[in-house]
């Protein structure tokens, strides 16, 4: 059976869309949101391996990351089933709850998938990428319509904006900005290696691709601003300019374009932050309550988890976690209406213990190694370093926040963590003149 790189492209949109579409509809933060998610992951994935099927060596490639999430899966299992408790553990408080949990994990999963094998090919890899930021972008920019012609108020289901700061459809104003600055630091890749000079003549025939950049840069910096986040936008523009920085280290000569691109960069930025700095800076004069509310959640939380240090309460259990360790007065007045510990790793601590929690770090750390190798052996494109910059924005934005909490969000960061590892598979031809013959 032959099979044509050109069809690889018709998988390029329904992957995008799959993985931003829940931004549009409030990051599908329900629990019917996470089935929603769950399906359209499960569907990408049976589609890609039905065009498609992965190679031998692909499986491999993921079984790597995919042994650590396996054991973790498998410790909460046992958790759920009272092995745990016969040993004296505490019992999982949301037992209900916990179905829809291993559906989130699923859908995770299966988004991890498809960007790896989608990423096994170059061009498809690119294709989705621009997609990416194209779609995420236009949600931006319905969003930001949707406040500016003051019609927020008149759809329940988007809270667009929250007092006078952005939140976009995503309905959260942190994870909407790292959104903002996940795009911010794709479009930076992709026009980085659309100037290369290799490729020169390439990015001079591709002016609508680079355009697209540079719109979606200008959108995620207006954007991003327009939430007045403190942690986001600093860290998007402090791994924007570390970006660029290792981009220009990596180029024996850095080219005219390249500098153009830097110009431009740093041009929109202190225009984006001439407009909206004043939100910004109001933010800043209360950073210290910030900060107390911050210790107070993340002491308090801590405490409850060492309860249960090795087992953790089970999936979906922090609002009756919340509920049963509400004996503080000062908890009770601060921390009554929280939804998520704000910390992705306190997050892992109360579902599954300090087991869990050092199995999903040394799946994380599995794709971090593996791209990193490749990086110092010059092998990394400038693609996967924008990937690689969002990965590590949305991880700091994670620890202090519910951005790693919300189902859309979720799914689209393991969908970047996949094409991040993908690409360390061998490569297919990227021309789409180039045959493959695939066994029957």
């Amino acid at each position: 059976m032959r099979r044509s790189a050109e069809g690889y492209g018709l998988t390029a949109f329904p992957a995008a869309l799959a993985m931003t579409i829940g931004l549009m509809f409030n990051g599908l933060n329900s629990l019917a949101g996470g089935a929603a998610a769950c399906v359209m992951s499960a569907l990408l994935l049976a589609g890609l391996i039905i065009a498609r099927p992965p190679r031998l060596d692909e499986w491999r490639h993921c079984a790597h990351v995919l042994r650590p999430v396996g054991l973790a899966v498998l410790w909460l299992l046992l958790n759920q089933s009272g092995f745990w408790t016969s040993f004296g553990a505490i019992s999982p408080f949301a037992p209900d709850l916990f179905l829809p949990g291993m559906v989130g994990i699923a859908g995770a999963l299966c988004a991890f998938l498809s960007g790896a094998f989608i990423a096994a090919n170059r061009r498809q890899m690119e294709q989705t990428v621009d997609l990416l930021i194209l779609l995420i972008a236009a949600f931006l920019v319905i969003g930001l319509l949707l406040v500016n012609v003051d019609m927020g108020s008149l759809f329940d289901y988007w809270a667009v904006e929250r007092q006078g700061r952005f939140s976009g459809t995503i309905g959260n104003i942190n994870t909407t900005a790292c959104i903002c600055g996940v795009v911010l630091l794709l479009s930076v890749g992709k026009a980085a290696d659309a100037l290369v000079p290799a490729r020169r003549d390439l990015a001079m025939r591709d002016a609508g691709g680079l355009t697209l950049y540079g719109l979606a840069i200008i959108i995620a910096l207006f954007a991003g601003l327009g939430t007045a986040a403190r942690l986001p936008i600093f860290a998007s523009l402090l791994l924007t300019l570390l970006l660029l920085v290792w981009l220009a280290r990596r180029e024996i000569r850095v080219t005219r374009a390249q500098k153009y691109l830097l110009a431009f960069v740093l041009a929109m930025g202190a225009i984006a932050l001439a407009v909206g700095s004043d939100a910004v800076v109001r933010r800043f004069a209360d950073v210290d309550t910030a900060l107390g509310a911050r210790a107070l959640m993340l002491t308090h939380y801590f405490d409850a988890a060492m309860d249960s240090p090795l087992t953790g309460f089970g999936l979906s259990a922090f609002p009756s976690i919340n509920s049963f360790y509400m004996s503080d007065l000062d908890a009770m007045l601060e921390l009554h209406n929280v939804n998520s510990p704000h910390n992705v790793l306190l997050q892992l601590l109360l579902t599954g213990g300090i087991p869990y929690m050092i199995l999903i770090l040394v799946a994380a750390w599995r794709v971090a190694r593996l791209w990193a190798v490749r990086e110092r052996a010059g092998q990394a494109s400038r693609i996967e370093l924008g990937i690689a910059a969002s990965l590590l924005l949305i991880l700091s934005c994670a620890m202090i926040d519910i951005v790693l909490d919300i189902p859309a969000t979720v799914n689209l960061s393991l969908f970047l963590a996949g094409l991040l590892h993908g690409c360390g598979l061998s490569r297919r031809p990227s021309s789409s003149t180039e045959l493959r013959t695939i066994p029957a």
